[in-house]
């Protein structure tokens, strides 16, 4: 398989569903007969699938923190002045003063007229009514427009999700550190003045952000006819390189695969401790083999290099 940028854009748009059904269909047709080909579209989809990890990890970070500093809601826009006020105090001030100067006028239409005396004896006229005053109008109420207070409750958010058992992949990741002994070799890669096989992995750590697909294509040339030092170190950084694209079960091989070697204490430890953290995505199944390996750890007899690191997952498995 020719590794060149057309093929990278080519796996990229086959794994986002660009490309047409003929073009996917053929596409696929290569991968089947070509096994290397087949294996970096794998690790294309893993890169993807690690993005698109790494954002959900800082999702949940930001909803945990919404428990002690909740966001702060948008204060509601402010209303304008009405603009029917000085119409309505017109027109009131018109009515009264109509009603003024109509009421004396009406009243004395309203009084009656005093009879002349009549000659002859006869019986005192009844009195007369009183005058009925005029009624006053009728005003409209005047409409309220000014601004009502905002009677809504704000809502606090709502709490983040509690972690399921499905989350222990993340755990592995955010306790997961590269070793020193891989670290000084990365950053002492470039001042190395004859290539050895593992140059191009090294190189391929060292980038940022690291390019452990590349480095997998890389480590898994190099056969047990190199020098043996050389194929154990190359083993090492396969098994990281395979942690740090999610292939979780190939990384604990690996490192399993090492703890049964003739290491020194503090690469027996080593081996153990990143053993445990490649297990730990699969703990419904691993559970034994994780709890016994925490408890040799944390053990004060053991003299563990990782039992502070033990100690704190320890806790976060209860």
């Amino acid at each position: 398989m020719k590794n060149d940028e057309q093929t990278f854009y080519k796996i990229e748009d086959y794994l986002s569903g660009k490309l047409s059904p003929e073009d996917a269909r053929d596409f696929e047709q290569e991968i089947a007969a070509d096994p290397e080909l087949a294996e970096t579209v794998e690790l294309h989809r893993l890169e993807r699938e690690g993005l698109d990890y790494m954002m959900e990890l800082k999702l949940r970070a930001e909803m945990e923190s919404w428990k002690t500093n909740p966001p702060v809601p948008d204060a509601p826009p402010a209303q304008g002045k009405s603009r029917g006020w000085p119409y309505l105090g017109l027109m009131l001030l018109l009515l009264l003063t109509g009603l003024f100067f109509w009421q004396p006028w009406s009243a004395k239409e309203a009084s009656p007229v005093s009879a002349p005396p009549v000659p002859t004896p006869t019986p005192a006229p009844a009195p007369a009514p009183a005058p009925v005053p005029a009624p006053t109008p009728k005003q409209e109420p005047i409409a309220n427009n000014a601004p009502r207070p905002n009677t809504e409750k704000v809502l606090p958010p709502a709490p983040a999700p509690a972690p399921q058992k499905d989350s222990y992949g993340l755990l592995a990741k955010s306790s997961y550190r590269m070793p020193d002994n891989l670290r000084s070799r990365v950053r002492d890669a470039g001042n190395a003045q004859a290539p050895t096989p593992l140059s191009e992995a090294e190189k391929a750590f060292g980038k940022n952000p690291p390019d452990f697909a590349g480095a997998i294509l890389s480590l898994k040339k190099i056969s047990p006819k190199d020098q043996p030092q050389v194929y154990e170190t190359a083993r090492e950084m396969l098994a990281h390189a395979y942690f740090n694209t999610g292939r979780f079960a190939q990384a604990a091989e690996l490192f399993e695969q090492m703890t049964r070697q003739n290491l020194s204490a503090g690469a027996m430890d080593q081996a153990e401790w990143y053993w445990l953290l490649s297990m730990l995505p699969d703990y419904r199944r691993k559970e034994q083999t994780i709890n016994q390996l925490l408890d040799k750890m944390t053990n004060p007899a053991s003299y563990h290099d990782y039992a502070t690191q033990a100690a704190e997952l320890k806790k976060k498995l209860k």
